[in-house]
């Protein structure tokens, strides 16, 4: 799934292998940074390797190994 903004004033992570999800949610436009490092804390892992697509992992797929992630996409 990775990232989705279905409103002004939610922000959504998904895995991109799992259908796991987080949401964060403000009163007005929710900061990417500021929500991005609270599910970092929470474990989830987004990284964009050169050359290819941003990956987005829930904390137990980021946990898996490389080669049994998704296929990078470039």
């Amino acid at each position: 799934m990775g990232f989705a903004r279905p409103d002004q004033h939610t922000l959504i992570f998904g895995c991109d292998i799992c259908p796991e999800f987080i949401a964060a949610h403000d009163s007005g436009p929710p900061n990417f940074a500021e929500c991005w490092s609270a599910a970092a804390a929470r474990g989830w892992l987004l990284q964009k390797p050169i050359g290819y697509q941003w990956e987005h992992y829930c904390p137990v797929c980021a946990k898996l190994p490389e080669k049994d992630r998704i296929p990078r996409t470039k």
